[in-house]
């Protein structure tokens, strides 16, 4: 193991040492205040309505992963790392969102995304419904509105693009109504409508534009190697556009 505490001493002495030639005292974080509050001041107020809209969804990327990423990134840049800012943080509007399980500690990605995309906190492994149980037996909760949903209200087209299943926890809380997460094809949900299901027969998965979407997990949309889909099924018809599976 030889001596890691002489090591580590080592490298925090070499990025301490980085900025060495700046003194960051009083004037230097009044001047960096006063240059910040002037860049924003300057800013023209934003007075149009967005033609579109993009939610990108970091999975499990909280503060404390953003702030390692920050740190990281200014110190591949040669910095001490806690004063870089990555892309996002420039925006000029920033907003934070709790996305916590209001009965678990540890949240689940079912109901955080639905915190996201619904703007109502629930229960663990639920989607798409709310903490009650005023729902029915497959539903668990009240059936709740998406992004999804509003926007194709305002006669907008939507999209859905992941790098896991279309049916997995995290992308159908865009569209989806369950209270078990892992209900994601007929095999699983005793008797419920499962979330493939819900995706090409129910609004508004069922109106969301097949051209503007791309994910995995074509098996939940398939039953002992048989389409799911019903017969006669066109718009979308998922299975006769394979792009649309990685």
């Amino acid at each position: 193991m030889g001596h890691p505490s002489l090591v580590m001493l080592a490298l925090s002495g070499a990025l301490l040492g980085t900025h060495c030639s700046i003194t960051e005292d009083q004037r230097f974080w009044y001047d960096d205040g006063s240059r910040r509050l002037r860049e924003v001041l300057a800013k023209p107020p934003v007075e149009r309505v967005a033609r579109n809209v993009v939610l990108l969804v970091g999975d499990g990327m909280g503060m404390s992963t953003i702030t390692a990423g920050r740190i990281y990134r200014g110190q591949q840049l040669g910095l001490n790392g806690e004063e870089y800012q990555l892309s996002f943080e420039k925006f000029s509007h920033i907003g934070l969102a709790k996305t916590y399980n209001v009965d678990a500690q540890v949240g689940d990605s079912a109901a955080c995304a639905t915190a996201l995309f619904c703007g109502v906190k629930t229960k663990f492994h639920r989607i798409g419904v709310d903490a009650s149980s005023e729902g029915s037996n497959c539903h668990g909760g009240r059936r709740l509105t998406s992004l999804i949903d509003w926007a194709q209200q305002e006669g907008k087209s939507t999209g859905l693009i992941t790098n896991t299943r279309l049916t997995h926890s995290t992308p159908s809380a865009a569209y989806a109504h369950v209270r078990e997460r892992r209900w994601e094809s007929s095999t699983q949900t005793g008797g419920c409508k499962d979330i493939a299901q819900q995706l090409v027969e129910e609004q508004p998965g069922r109106s969301i534009d097949v051209r503007r979407t791309k994910g995995g997990g074509l098996p939940p949309l398939l039953t002992g190697g048989r389409a799911a889909l019903p017969t006669g099924f066109r718009h979308p018809s998922l299975i006769g556009h394979p792009a649309l599976f990685t």
